[in-house]
């Protein structure tokens, strides 16, 4: 959830910030890189019944996917149990776009427009409900994209989210 900061150059630097933003998610979902390597040892962390939605996810998500869960792991700022919350939650929070399946045109339409993600993340929890995720993962895939409101964890998260 990125909020837009008052006009001026504090303005042009966030707005010169989202547009480098898109272009590197148009990149992505033109040409996602997915390491098979780090896809590994991301998805043997994941519980078996999860892995068969995770493998349904297309390249791009992957891709965006792995960003997170590299970063995440790899931040030395962290601290191990939000590691080990937000691991969790950046391997599952786009599941539902393995249920809504959107078409090459649709992502890269709503990777250059700011068209809000409403489906995806209410499919994605409830299909982690299903599996039997911890009520708190549940509720923080459903959230990914609105105000944490107090979730310091889903706000951390976003902040990972938003750049990658």
């Amino acid at each position: 959830m990125t909020l837009t900061p008052a006009p001026g150059a504090a303005w042009l630097r966030w707005f010169l910030g989202r547009v480098a933003y898109r272009l590197r998610q148009a990149r992505s979902v033109l040409w996602p890189q997915v390491d098979p390597v780090l896809l590994a040892a991301a998805r043997s962390r994941l519980p078996p019944r999860w892995r068969r939605p995770f493998d349904r996810l297309g390249g791009s998500e992957k891709a965006h996917i792995l960003r997170l869960y590299r970063a995440i792991t790899t931040d030395p700022t962290l601290s191990d149990s939000d590691r080990e919350a937000l691991v969790p939650l950046a391997l599952t929070h786009d599941l539902g776009k393995a249920i809504t399946r959107p078409t090459f045109l649709e992502r890269v339409v709503k990777t250059l427009l700011p068209i809000p993600n409403r489906s995806h993340p209410i499919l994605g929890a409830r299909l982690l409900r299903r599996l039997g995720a911890p009520p708190a993962l549940v509720r923080r895939v459903a959230r990914h994209h609105r105000d944490p409101g107090h979730d310091r964890l889903l706000a951390l998260f976003q902040r990972f989210d938003d750049v990658l």
